[in-house]
């Protein structure tokens, strides 16, 4: 080296200290960001929000999966957030709370509305008698006991048992329907009598 020659820093270097400034710089702002965002976050999802949309979910998954309970769950979670709105409470009371209101909304409702929704049902064991007029068909698939049937009624083909075996194209009288299973007899007519 030539005496009295300046020796200048290397430009990368000054770079690279640069760059160095900004991304410390940079992380401190973002740190700042971040619990700032969590803060916000924090004030956004309160419990009231939470139980209010648990209570929509309920909802959506009823009318998804028609079980008719999972109804009374969202109407506890919107009880629940009524709770929430009115005191603070802790999270035990709030589970209490939806638990109680609904096992009560269940316990109270259920039958009610079901009978809305379902209709009302008189029938203990699932069948029918066949009272109105005499009610005939005719067997589309031979009945042999205590094997099953089909029978054509009401304009519909509907599963048969007899207690006597019955042929095809036979006209028997309709004597029970349980659920998707009617009961039948031969009609006697006229001839055979």
């Amino acid at each position: 080296m030539r005496s009295g020659t300046i020796i200048s820093p290397c430009p990368l270097s000054f770079v690279c200290f640069y760059f160095e400034n900004i991304i410390k710089f940079l992380g401190k702002k973002r740190e700042k960001s971040i619990l700032i965002i969590e803060d916000v976050a924090m004030e956004l999802v309160s419990p009231i929000l939470v139980w209010f949309l648990l209570g929509i979910v309920f909802f959506v998954i009823e009318l998804i999966v028609p079980a008719f309970i999972l109804f009374f769950l969202g109407i506890g979670a919107w009880v629940t957030t009524a709770m929430l709105a009115v005191a603070d409470i802790p999270l035990t009371v709030q589970m209490i709370v939806f638990l109680v209101s609904s096992l009560i909304s269940l316990v109270i409702l259920r039958r009610l509305l079901r009978a809305i929704f379902f209709g009302n049902s008189s029938e203990e064991d699932g069948s029918t008698i066949v009272h109105s007029s005499p009610s005939t068909g005719v067997v589309i698939e031979a009945i042999i006991p205590p094997s099953l049937g089909r029978v054509k009624y009401g304009g519909s083909f509907w599963k048969a048992t007899a207690e006597v075996p019955i042929p095809v194209d036979a006209v028997v009288q309709i004597m029970e329907r349980k659920n998707l299973v009617v009961q039948v007899c031969p009609l006697l007519t006229e001839e055979t009598v």
